[in-house]
């Protein structure tokens, strides 16, 4: 139901190049707490022969420790990232044009479970209506430019 677009996230200024998860091998990383159980085998390979590679509890720090050069990379939800630069600690200091974003995870949906079956049905019903018919994506979308600050069309 609820899409996690895990993403690399750089500095621009250092003109990464990362199209897959084995150009990471040689960089600095900030990952949430457990990435190397969810985002597949190739990853978690890399991420025990990087010495650089660190795990956080809490999303924020992997943010701020890209957004002061402190790691290369920032591991995790694009839209994490996006709220954390727009919280009050770098809001006004930074911009989310500064950061390059790196699709090189594949979407991950989470679940829900239903104890009453006609609640189930009704929900898949409109979940497919509204997929269908392009509110879906158009809700991500809006989110999404409203997170890097672009004014709505």
């Amino acid at each position: 139901v609820f899409r996690y677009t895990d993403v690399a996230v750089s500095l621009k200024k250092k003109n990464f190049i990362i199209k897959e998860v084995s150009d990471l091998k040689d960089k600095t990383i900030a990952a949430y707490q457990n990435a190397t159980d969810l985002l597949g085998e190739a990853f978690g390979k890399m991420a025990e022969s990087n010495p650089g590679y660190e795990e956080f509890a809490q999303p924020f720090i992997t943010t701020n420790l890209v957004v002061k050069d402190r790691k290369d990379i920032r591991i995790g939800d694009i839209f994490i990232f996006l709220y954390d630069i727009n919280r009050p600690l770098h809001k006004g200091k930074i911009r989310a044009e500064e950061f390059a974003t790196h699709y090189i995870f594949p979407p991950v949906y989470s679940y829900m479970a239903f104890k009453d079956k006609k609640i189930c049905e009704e929900f898949n019903r409109a979940l497919k209506q509204i997929k269908e018919n392009g509110t879906f994506e158009a809700v991500y979308r809006k989110y999404e430019r409203y997170l890097r600050g672009i004014p709505e069309k």
